[in-house]
């Protein structure tokens, strides 16, 4: 075979840029720490920041479902903290692997929204 590697080009070892982005969005979007030292906007970082609304546990290390919060959405603070087996946030819920894209987006290709958390199209 000539010692050269060939690598799996195949569709099923390919990994598109969408379900690269999907992976990242759902497994990383406001959950790994930011870096960056200098001021910048949050709301447009896709790392999580101290004291973030937006900050979510990892799914993967955490174990909760997209249901909110009973505590939390009644405005309390939850007494179970990272332990507690809900969601305690919009982006906790609606980017939890069990609810994100799962329905339609209203706007449909008129979106304009930075992180929607409904699908676009068939």
């Amino acid at each position: 075979m000539g010692g050269f590697y060939r690598p799996d080009t195949s569709t099923s070892a390919r990994l598109t840029a969408y379900d690269f982005y999907l992976t990242c969005r759902l497994y990383c979007y406001k959950i790994l720490p930011c870096s960056r030292r200098t001021p910048h906007e949050w709301s447009s970082c896709p790392f999580a920041h101290p004291s973030e609304k937006a900050k979510r546990r990892n799914v993967r290390t955490h174990i909760y479902d997209c249901e909110m919060c009973p505590s939390v959405a009644k405005g309390d603070e939850c007494l179970l903290g990272p332990s507690c087996p809900h969601s305690h946030n919009v982006f906790e819920s609606w980017l939890h692997p069990q609810k994100y894209r799962t329905l339609l987006c209203k706007d449909k290709d008129k979106c304009t929204r930075a992180v929607c958390f409904f699908a676009h199209g068939a």
